[in-house]
């Protein structure tokens, strides 16, 4: 698998490159916005870098491409009767480019899934591909994503390709669980065990040995894409879906790691009159007596299962994680980020009083994860909200 996944891994020059084919039997109802584009009848999502649209489309698949982007995108669906696997699928699409392809299988979601490094020549120009396909559930279909580009393009759109097929949602579980690129790239390495301390009690919990880099290596991956997006008009989406995929990455691992610590803080308030409120405030206790610090990285952005183990954190990665451990005991949170004050805090549905702001018909109480306060307090200096932009987690 790693000579797979090191295919696109070379320092290539910039050339701005758009080609496209039609390889559509195809689609469907395509709901598209800034965040997701989704098929109503095949129930699958990509959560799109921002500036692609659909270009051609009929009754199972589109093609998609963009102005400023050097990258195109081939989406379809197949009924899994006319192939006796994934592997076998993702061959058939290579065929119809007249490409060669590399493929190996693994499991992702509980579902056969097959990813291929292809390649194939349109127009006299080499293109480097990956492609998809996963088993669709409840359809009797085969998913197929194929994301490609001039292989003399610079290597961030290689790792944006990357990007692309890692932000395939097939099912509701998929929003709150590694994507399909980081779950072939970090295959389970065993447990290993870590112990704390907090307010008396002793806690044991078990991270994949891969957790860490695994995040790590989403987190660098779609910083670069973030920093492209930085100067264009786009900047806002891209915010959103960088912080989206960290939080979607980290969200399993932190809670099959840290769901009987979550289980015994929300239990222990079970006397108390607001019990969501007493889990809330001891969750982001937590947090603030964790050691502060800028992460040394380039992305300045502390993974999240360091975040928790106690490493040195900064507040975005405080708050994605106080956020995790807030709705991972069905409490309703959110992030919030601000240019103009460089700072992140946490929301939280919670009947408290204190600083709020609302969003979408909810009134979201306000966490501080830097400095040790009770939830809905915020320094005076931070405390105009038309500075504060919302981070539209996964629900």
């Amino acid at each position: 698998m790693c000579k797979l996944f090191n295919f696109y891994k070379q320092n290539l020059n910039v050339n701005k490159f758009i080609c496209w084919f039609v390889l559509f039997q195809f689609v469907f109802i395509l709901s598209v916005n800034a965040e997701y584009l989704s098929s109503e009848i095949f129930n699958y999502t990509i959560d799109l870098p921002d500036g692609f649209y659909v270009k051609e489309s009929n009754s199972t698949g589109y093609f998609l491409e963009s102005d400023f982007i050097p990258i195109e995108i081939i989406v379809n669906v197949y009924d899994n009767s006319r192939f006796d696997s994934t592997s076998e699928c993702l061959e058939y699409c290579s065929s119809k480019l007249q490409g060669q392809i590399e493929i190996e299988d693994y499991t992702w979601r509980n579902r056969q899934t097959s990813l291929g490094a292809m390649s194939f020549y349109f127009n006299n120009v080499l293109c480097e591909s990956w492609a998809l396909a996963v088993n669709l559930p409840d359809k009797n279909k085969i998913f197929t994503i194929i994301a490609y580009t001039a292989k003399e393009s610079d290597e961030i759109f290689k790792q944006m390709i990357l990007s692309i097929l890692d932000s395939v949602f097939v099912d509701r579980g998929s929003y709150f669980s590694p994507g399909a690129i980081t779950t072939f790239a970090f295959p389970s390495e065993g447990q290993e065990k870590h112990t704390f301390d907090f307010n008396g009690k002793s806690y044991e919990v078990v991270f994949d040995k891969s957790d860490e880099k695994a995040n790590n290596y989403l987190i660098e991956r779609e910083y670069q894409i973030l920093e492209l997006y930085s100067q264009t008009d786009f900047w806002l989406s891209a915010w959103n879906r960088y912080y989206r995929l960290i939080y979607r990455d980290g969200y399993d691992r932190i809670k099959k790691s840290c769901f009987s610590f979550c289980s015994d803080l929300f239990v222990s308030g079970f006397g108390s009159e607001k019990p969501e409120v007493n889990y809330a405030q001891k969750v982001l206790q937590f947090v603030q007596e964790k050691e502060y610090g800028r992460s040394q990285d380039s992305t300045d952005f502390t993974d999240l299962c360091s975040t928790f183990l106690g490493k040195k954190s900064d507040c975005d990665s405080r708050s994605i994680l106080v956020a995790i451990l807030l709705h991972q005991m069905n409490i309703k949170s959110t992030l919030f980020v601000s240019t103009e004050y460089s700072h992140a805090i946490v929301g939280a549905v919670l009947d408290k009083n204190g600083a709020k702001i609302d969003v979408a018909g909810n009134s979201y109480l306000l966490g501080e994860t830097t400095a040790k306060v009770d939830f809905g307090l915020i320094a005076s200096n931070l405390n105009d909200t038309s500075k504060w932009i919302n981070i539209q987690l996964p629900e």
